[in-house]
């Protein structure tokens, strides 16, 4: 019998626990639309150290620390978010923003790849990775991912790439 009340215990407990690292994660989105990013940081924080196995928990953390300039922390936390989820599309095309913004641009540009590799229509990879291509003097690279984000839909002027 006791050993049943340890066991309900240790249920109940980790139970309470994701709700706890969900009820975080969940404030800190709201304050990530309001735009308090700052906030939403804090929150973000403490939902991936009470459930350290939520890719979006890092995910989150890291747009919101890219928010408030601190690039090279979002970076850490994106890439805890692709341990988690190796796939996660959305996880590399932030990563490669924050590199992009630092300018470290071959990296972005391997960032972005990577998004685009598991998000073959991801058209804001292509259009920011056609962007790094035009700044590191790779126009027809820069031309050619410009027209894929075309061809999926992305309207934007017409851009110069010399």
């Amino acid at each position: 019998m006791k050993m049943m009340l340890v066991a309900a215990s240790l249920l109940l407990s980790s139970v309470s626990f994701g709700q706890s690292a969900d009820e975080l994660l969940d404030a800190g989105y709201e304050q990530y639309t309001e735009g308090n990013y700052k906030k939403a940081v804090e929150l973000f924080k403490e939902s991936v150290k009470k459930d350290d196995q939520n890719a979006e928990g890092y995910y989150l953390l890291g747009v919101c620390l890219s928010q408030v300039g601190e690039n090279s922390e979002a970076i850490t936390n994106y890439d805890a978010a692709i341990a988690l989820s190796p796939t996660y599309a959305e996880a590399y095309y932030e990563k490669g923003y924050s590199y992009f913004t630092m300018k470290q641009y071959e990296k972005a540009i391997d960032a972005f790849s990577k998004a685009i590799q598991y998000k073959y229509d991801y058209v804001e990879a292509y259009v920011n990775r056609g962007s790094v291509y035009c700044l590191t003097g790779h126009g027809d690279q820069a031309k050619q991912d410009w027209t894929t984000a075309r061809g999926y839909g992305a309207e934007f002027p017409e851009l110069e790439c010399d």
